[in-house]
């Protein structure tokens, strides 16, 4: 007779039943003694910054910092970005949504059909498919907010006597919602982008550069990148030709001239994964196509420039290199001047009287326009 208790063979006839669940649990110790260990050995299975952004820093401990209680946010904040192979977990997850379950919305990156991605945000401010739906209007107080601070801008402008115009670029979503997922659907076809455009044709004087229009019918070209919420350099193009149109009519004294498409000498090239793309772990740099291009002689304005100062968004570094050609351009970052409360906090007057603009401008991509009621004005 064995001395062995009776509850160990039965331990032992229940794990020869079952053999898998031992799998399971060296399997288990693996995987949540596997990021520890990739930390104490410093393994980085990826070296590329795909976030596109700095990871935060290892705290400081000093009990004599007057700030020691923001340490442990802070290490909690390093952590997050920092423990073992948090990478490798990201990129899996994304993979796993992406090819096995084959979903249509991976965070704000919502996959369209023919390799199309779009941007969805978390809050219907600034989130381009509520606005393409029509599902984030604007009430109208602040419609009115947002009239009111624009021509408070535009009374301060005269009076400095500098033209102002506002220039809104679309969404991609406005250009080529065709290659939606079909379950992104209009909800109404008066949308936030048309009561804005409507209010300040309605209570504003200055003019208004909306290119939406031209790149419509220019369409069947390639406007926007596939894998980037941004506008090509050939969409650029027809959003700076649209508003040298309306530059010319504010400044007659420089005769400026309107650019046609045939003043560059344009290429079809290679492009890497733009945003959209980095944030589905996709880095092939062929991924997607721009257009490279030259301009003529005739493009390049000979002599004296006039000055252009703006505010713009990440929209605008697509204009910059056209703008350039016939001003010369001073652009402020727009997201340095949201909710500063007055015209010298946003644009010190020492500046304008150095730099001495003879045009003003807003340049905010669609999703963004409603952030131009927080700038220069209390609310």
């Amino acid at each position: 007779m064995s001395g062995k208790p009776k509850a160990y063979d039965a331990a032992r006839a229940e794990a020869k039943r079952y053999p898998g669940e031992r799998l399971v649990l060296i399997l288990f110790f693996v995987f949540m003694l596997a990021p520890l260990a990739a930390n104490l050995l410093g393994l980085e299975f990826f070296t590329d910054n795909f976030e596109k952004r700095t990871k935060a820093t290892f705290p400081p401990f000093n009990l004599q910092d007057k700030n020691i209680y923001r340490f442990p946010t802070r290490f909690n904040e390093y952590f997050n970005d920092h423990f073992g192979l948090r990478d490798v977990m990201i990129r899996g997850y994304v993979t796993l949504k992406k090819d096995v379950m084959h979903a249509t919305q991976i965070n704000k990156v919502i996959l369209g059909e023919g390799k199309w991605l779009y941007f969805k945000y978390e809050t219907p401010d600034g989130d381009p498919i509520a606005t393409y739906m029509g599902t984030n209007l604007m009430t109208g107080r602040e419609l009115r907010l947002y009239t009111k601070v624009l021509n408070s801008w535009n009374d301060w402008m005269k009076e400095k006597g500098v033209p102002m115009l506002l220039m809104i670029p679309p969404d991609k979503e406005s250009i080529y919602p065709e290659y939606l997922p079909p379950q992104v659907k209009k909800v109404r076809d008066y949308n936030r982008t048309d009561q804005i455009l409507d209010a300040l044709k309605k209570d504003t004087t200055f003019p208004v550069v909306n290119p939406c229009p031209a790149l419509l019918e220019h369409k069947k070209e390639p406007l926007f990148l596939h894998t980037d919420t941004h506008w090509t350099s050939l969409g650029a193009f027809f959003g700076y030709q649209q508003f040298m149109k309306t530059a010319a009519t504010l400044l007659p004294q420089w005769n400026l001239r309107i650019p046609e498409r045939d003043d560059f000498k344009w290429t079809l090239v290679p492009y890497p994964s733009g945003d959209l793309g980095r944030m589905l772990m996709n880095f092939d740099p062929k991924l997607d196509r721009n257009l490279a291009f030259e301009p003529k002689p005739i493009a390049k304005r000979e002599g004296p420039k006039p000055k252009l100062l703006f505010f713009g968004d990440s929209f605008s570094w697509g204009l910059m290199p056209y703008l350039k050609l016939q001003f010369e351009v001073h652009r402020i970052a727009l997201e340095d001047a949201v909710y500063k409360t007055t015209f010298e906090d946003v644009l010190p007057s020492s500046f304008l009287e150095s730099f001495k603009p003879d045009l003003f401008m807003f340049e905010v991509v669609e999703r963004n326009a409603h952030i131009l009621k927080t700038i220069g004005v209390e609310q």
